[in-house]
């Protein structure tokens, strides 16, 4: 068997789900509603964790001690999700804008009473096998 069989795709697509009932969401048009997120093979994702590994070296190379808070927890956990979300299709924001871009997941991932969406992102980054279908 070839190692080139389970190469990872950079990028994957996956439906979201009702928070109620966990069935997939449905558009206005009757499809599923889906988020693309890039995924641990892509480049995005080694920049940011080259970035962060930076960061973190630097903080332990200097005298100055990093106090971290639980907002900052929650600040570089919203902040790593928009960077790794491409777009969602099938919902747009209250003003008919689409979500895909940055600024558009920073802003509904942070607000809290979409938490179920930062959630429903975190989970399909960390399913490996996302990455994997054909």
């Amino acid at each position: 068997m070839k190692l080139s069989n389970f190469k990872a795709k950079s990028q994957a697509t996956v439906e979201l789900k009702n928070p109620l009932t966990f069935d997939t969401l449905l558009s206005d048009a009757g499809e599923p509603i889906t988020l693309s997120i890039h995924g641990k093979a892509s480049e995005k994702y080694r920049k940011h964790e080259l970035s962060q590994t930076n960061s973190l070296i630097a903080k332990m190379d200097s005298k100055v001690k990093n106090k971290q808070t639980a907002e900052k927890l929650l600040s570089e956990r919203v902040e790593f999700m928009a960077n790794m979300s491409i777009g969602i299709e099938g919902f747009t924001l209250d003003d008919g804008k689409a979500i895909n871009t940055k600024e558009a997941f920073l802003e509904i991932y942070s607000d809290s009473d979409y938490f179920w969406l930062l959630e429903q992102a975190e989970t399909a980054f960390q399913d490996n096998s996302n990455f994997f279908k054909p």
